[in-house]
This record gives C-alpha cells, structure tokens and sequence, in this order.
C-alpha cells in the first residue's frame, strides 16, 4: 500500500533534511522501460547512475511523485512493457537473419544474445522503476488543487489546450508548484526539478523549450522544468 503525504508535511520533510526535489510525472519513469525500443538507451543509463548514486547517499534529492503519477504507471506499465517484449523479438529475428548469412559462407556463427539474458535485463529494468514508484513520496490529493487544475483546463493555460484538456497533467502541475509555493514561504531556496519527457503539452515542439506562461510559473518559485533523465543526471555532477 502506497502512503501518501499531505503537502505540509513533505514540505517540511525537505527542509529538515535540506534536500534538494525532483518531480516526476509518469512519462519519467515509464520512459525508463521504454527507453531500448526507442534508441535511447543513455536515457535508461542516465536514469541508473541518478539513481544508485542517490541510494548510495551521494545525492540528497528527495523524489516526489504527484497524486496521480501510480495510478498512471500501473495502468501504462503492461504496454510500456509490451513495447520492451517487441524489441527483444525483433533482434532475435535480427541474428538469425545473422547466423544464417554467416552460415551461407560457412562463417563461424556468432551469438550475442540469449532469452535468458533478454529475461534478466527486462526484470531488472521493471525493477528499476517499480523501485522509483515504491520508495518516492507520493502527494496526498487536495481538493483546492483539483478545483485549481480544472480551471486551468477551463482556461486552457499550460499544459492544457484548445483541443487537448489534460486535466492529469494539470493537477500534476498545480500540486508540484504547491510544494514549490510552500517551500518559497519557509525561505530557503533548493534546487527544484521537473522532469517529464511530455514535451508536447509542456514545451513549444520546435524548441523543446517550456512554454512561456508556465516557465512564467516555473521560475516564479525557483522549478526548472528538464525533459531528460540526462539533464537530470548533469545537475548532480559527481566529484
């Protein structure tokens, strides 16, 4: 069972322990499973290296998951899964295409890949993220944040649109700059980071960069909005 933690209660959380934030929506950790299919397996790296060197106390950053985010995961995680399985299938077909060209020239057959290998890699990259979801904080909803995400959807402010009415992907935004809100009010500045790779909703597409009006809101308490585990990774270099 998943506890979740009123926002005071977070906010006062980091400041005993002087931590720095990373928010993450459900892209950033689905991105995660994802990453092989997709050609960017640095991402999968970037994400791993953050991780153990946080575990390890090498990184003070508390990861908070917005009220919505576990839900989300649970729902899209047998199709971001989906998505590892396809890739696996594809290079086995790939290196018997292999072998039997090498076999036509009667070229010693090399095999680079196995099922059981394939089996381990998918378990520990499950692994990775159920870890992230398990031993993140995850916010406990309040009901003037849902009433303040519906009407950013109703007045189609970032990261909703015309056309596109997110109203997930507002709440996640409205809860995390309520952290951010409250932290401000304590007066101790940390670093503050959100990732989500949903450049879509959060960035102009052409340059990846946020959208004005909610880099307007980001800076106002000090968020930096980053799309990449990479970026994320660059922000705690090691010594």
């Amino acid at each position: 069972m998943i506890k979740r933690v009123a926002i005071s209660d977070i906010v006062a959380d980091i400041n005993r322990n002087n931590s720095a934030v990373l928010f993450l929506d459900t892209c950033a950790i689905l991105d995660i499973v994802r990453a092989i299919d997709r050609n960017a397996s640095s991402e999968l790296c970037s994400a791993k290296v953050f991780l153990d060197r946080k575990n390890k106390g090498k990184i003070n950053c508390k990861i908070i998951l917005p009220s919505v985010v576990q839900k989300e995961y649970d729902e899209h995680f047998d199709s971001a899964g989906k998505l590892l399985d396809s890739f696996f299938r594809r290079l086995s077909d790939l290196q018997n295409e292999l072998i039997k060209a090498q076999s036509a020239f009667a070229q010693k057959t090399i095999s680079c890949y196995s099922d059981p290998d394939a089996h381990t890699l998918t378990n520990q990259i499950f692994s990775l993220t159920k870890n992230i979801v398990k031993h993140s904080i995850h916010i406990l909803e309040q009901d003037d944040l849902h009433a303040a995400a519906s009407k950013r959807v109703i007045e189609c402010k970032p990261p909703a649109s015309k056309g596109k009415q997110e109203l997930k992907d507002c709440l996640i935004v409205e809860e995390c700059l309520e952290v951010c809100r409250q932290l401000q009010q304590k007066g101790k500045s940390k670093p503050l980071y959100f990732l989500s790779s949903n450049t879509k909703d959060f960035c102009i597409v052409e340059t990846e960069t946020i959208k004005r009006e909610l880099a307007t809101e980001f800076s106002q308490y000090g968020l930096e909005y980053c799309y990449s585990w990479e970026q994320i990774r660059s922000k705690f270099p090691e010594n």
